[in-house]
C-alpha cells in the first residue's frame, strides 16, 4: 500500500489539547501559589539576578493589579527595563503567561 495513504495516530491529534496542556492555560489564583519549585528556581536565578525577596515583592505587586492590562504595563514599563530582560526568552514568556492566567 502507498505509504502516502497512512496516518498515524500523533499526525490526526496533533490539534486536540491534551488534559496538561489545557490545565497550563487554566485560570490560577495566584501567582505564587501556582508555581513549581523548578519555576521559582528558574524565576529567581535568570529573572530577578537571584534574589529571591525581589522575586517575591515583584509577583506581589503584579497580584495587586486589578486586570491583566495593568499587571503587563507593570511588567512592560518597571521590570523588564529593570532587569533587561529579553521579552522572547522562554523563561520571560512563561513568567508572562503565569501573570496572565491569574487575570483570565
Amino acid at each position: 500500500f502507498p505509504s502516502h495513504d497512512i496516518e498515524f495516530l500523533n499526525d490526526s491529534q496533533s490539534t486536540i489539547p491534551s488534559v496538561g496542556d489545557l490545565h497550563q492555560k487554566s485560570k490560577i489564583t495566584s501567582i505564587m501559589g501556582s508555581l513549581s519549585i523548578n519555576q521559582k528556581f528558574t524565576f529567581i536565578n535568570r529573572l530577578f539576578q537571584g534574589d529571591a525577596i525581589l522575586f517575591q515583592d515583584t509577583v506581589e505587586d503584579l497580584e495587586n493589579s486589578t486586570d491583566f492590562s495593568m499587571a503587563r504595563d507593570k511588567l512592560v514599563k518597571k521590570y523588564v527595563p529593570r532587569f533587561i530582560w529579553d521579552v522572547t526568552a522562554p523563561e520571560v514568556e512563561e513568567f508572562f503567561d503565569m501573570v496572565e492566567r491569574r487575570f483570565k
